[in-house]
């Protein structure tokens, strides 16, 4: 695979994407947020490609961005990416600089933050997971549902 990776402080993020976009990278792919391990926010990564390339080149972009810090908005570079901010936005409680339109896509309280670790799946607390009963739980998981 030919591709470029390049790791980006989070106030370099808008210029560096701009730069793939100037550099032929026109199709998006996606954006994905992965929480840090510490929980003190996420890794978001952006792939992008050249179309009509042979062999394809890809394009990956990343910077971390901590809850307490806001970073710039790339809808203007791809307009793809509106909505996989918003759903990090829902998702994390990222915050966005220069996204219009946080509009929740999926939940009715968008205070929960369901893909953060710190997270607690009521359902999972309150009942039993279905036919666990006899059964080694997984390296990790304690009790009804809660994680070590």
């Amino acid at each position: 695979m030919n591709s470029a990776r390049e790791m980006v402080d989070r106030t370099s993020w808008h210029e560096a994407c701009s730069a793939a976009r100037a550099a032929g990278a026109t199709y998006f792919d996606f954006l994905s947020a992965t929480e840090l391990v510490d929980g003190s926010g996420v890794d978001w990564l952006l792939h992008v490609a050249v179309p009509g390339t042979t062999p394809i080149r890809h394009h990956f972009i990343a910077t971390s961005v901590r809850y307490d810090e806001s970073v710039d908005s790339i809808a203007d570079v791809y307009a793809g990416a509106a909505w996989h901010e918003r759903e990090a936005h829902e998702m994390f409680g990222l915050q966005f600089t220069g996204l219009a339109g946080l509009q929740p896509l999926l939940l009715a309280d968008v205070s929960l933050r369901p893909l953060r670790k710190s997270f607690v799946f009521a359902q999972r607390e309150e009942r039993s997971w279905p036919g666990a009963e006899g059964r080694k739980r997984p390296l990790g998981v304690t009790g009804q549902g809660g994680v070590e």
